[in-house]
């Protein structure tokens, strides 16, 4: 294998690492960015001025920059600054998000799923909406969704941007 890699967090950690993107409705691979190490990784477009996660979204994406496409990505490369990288760009956005949550209303996403804001504990499959505006002035969203564990959407797109503002918990935020 010319590249090759330890990865530490796999059951068998030796290997190539690939970040992928797909076509939703065929299922066809249609572009592969290779990990290479943490000083090539920081060499690639957009790595300077974004981090390795929106970075790759990017770099995957390049080619349907304009296209008005939305873009589904893991909890690994979902973020506000992902979102709005990919906006500038042409794009739309959906995707989870954990870990990545700068500037997305996390605290106030738990204080709801632990019922500290109006309306008392959430069961499992409510949910609440808010909404911002970005730098561009169009609409984005961080939605919470109750079940087991409390999931955290952030998007610019999708079915629930036609959710008038008075259905469930939908709230202005800040970021």
């Amino acid at each position: 294998m010319p590249h090759k890699t330890k990865i530490v967090r796999k059951p068998e950690g030796v290997g190539a690492e690939l970040k992928s993107m797909a076509c939703g409705s065929t299922g066809i691979l249609l572009k592969l960015d290779i990990m290479e190490g943490k000083d090539a990784n920081h060499r690639k477009s957009f790595s300077a001025e974004f981090g390795e996660g929106t970075a790759v979204v990017l770099r995957l994406c390049s080619s349907l920059f304009g296209s008005g496409r939305i873009v589904h990505a893991d909890s690994a490369f979902s973020s506000v600054k992902t979102l709005l990288a990919l906006e500038q760009r042409g794009l739309y956005f959906q995707g989870m998000v954990k870990t990545a949550h700068k500037e997305y209303p996390m605290g106030f996403m738990k204080d709801w799923e632990n019922g500290l804001e109006e309306g008392g504990v959430p069961s499992r499959g409510d949910w609440c909406l808010l909404e911002s505006k970005t730098p561009q002035n169009t609409n984005m969203y961080a939605l919470g969704w109750k079940n087991r564990k409390l999931k955290t959407i952030i998007s610019n797109a999708g079915p629930f941007l036609g959710i008038p503002a008075n259905v469930n918990d939908t709230r202005r935020w800040k970021k």
